[in-house]
């Protein structure tokens, strides 16, 4: 049971993220042939005989029309880069807290359910017309003890252990143009350290609960990590390669232009 309800709303976050962003990337990829056609084109009309003076109207407005569309691109990279972190680390997020909070209800749970060893060591176990006491008599003394039946194995406690906080946090620092979200109640609890260790008793249910648990938030965080890498290699090579070319582009122009002011 646990490993289905984890996995449940573990394909159901991931399958959110994929949809949000994959319309993002589709966008973007169609733009970002159409930017590769334009330079391809602008390349074309950078001639040599633009050295002549008379083409000097010519290559000012062709060198502005390279610069708007560098200018133009680029915004499109931060843009698109800026919308598919946001969009990962926020749905990350709501994935990590309906995670604790799946969990913490579910050791509740457990620890509510009565289970065969409740009634090992309670006397007239064995005469089954009297069976019926035995219930009641046990919900009585769980309600005496705080819930918990602590003559069996269920009085052995377990605090256990919290996850990472800011696992699905992303360094926005690294763009200094890009502005950290702002984060909602429930994301700000999630800053450094880990999640608070919950207590309950220790039984194979808990234990199975708990595994469950770190599983998926295992895959999820390989998920996350992928995401995350590919988009900054991705748009952070892209852009690499705008401001390469621009460099190339901007050489190309300063020499027709020194031989148009030689000619002239």
């Amino acid at each position: 049971m646990p490993e289905a309800i984890f996995g449940s709303i573990e394909l159901a976050y991931m399958e959110k993220i994929n949809q949000e962003t994959q319309a993002m990337e589709l966008e973007y990829d169609k733009k970002y042939k159409s930017n590769e056609q334009e330079k391809k084109q602008n390349l074309l009309d950078l001639r040599p005989n633009l050295s002549n003076p008379a083409c000097k109207e010519e290559l000012a407005g062709l060198n502005q029309k390279s610069i708007d569309r560098f200018n133009k691109f680029i915004s499109l990279i931060d843009e698109t880069q800026y919308k598919l972190l946001t969009a990962l680390r926020s749905n990350s997020q709501k994935y990590f807290a309906t995670l604790l909070n799946t969990t913490h209800s579910g050791l509740l749970i457990y620890s509510s359910m009565l289970f065969n060893d409740d009634f090992i060591l309670l006397p007239g176990d064995d005469v089954s017309e009297k069976k019926h006491l035995n219930v009641k008599n046990l919900m009585v003394q769980r309600e005496k003890e705080g819930g918990y039946v602590e003559r069996t194995n269920r009085g052995l406690m377990e605090k256990w252990k919290g996850l990472p906080k800011a696992a699905f946090e992303i360094d926005f620092t690294v763009r200094p143009e890009y502005k950290k979200p702002e984060s909602t109640e429930e994301e700000k609890k999630a800053e450094e350290g880990m999640t608070e260790p919950v207590e309950s008793i220790k039984t194979s249910y808990h234990k199975i609960l708990v595994k469950q648990r770190d599983e998926s938030f295992k895959r999820f965080k390989l998920f996350f990590d992928e995401k995350l890498n590919k988009y900054f290699a991705v748009y952070d090579a892209n852009r690499t390669a705008e401001y390469k070319f621009k460099e190339s582009w901007d050489k190309n122009v300063a020499v027709l232009k020194n031989k148009q002011d030689i000619k002239a």
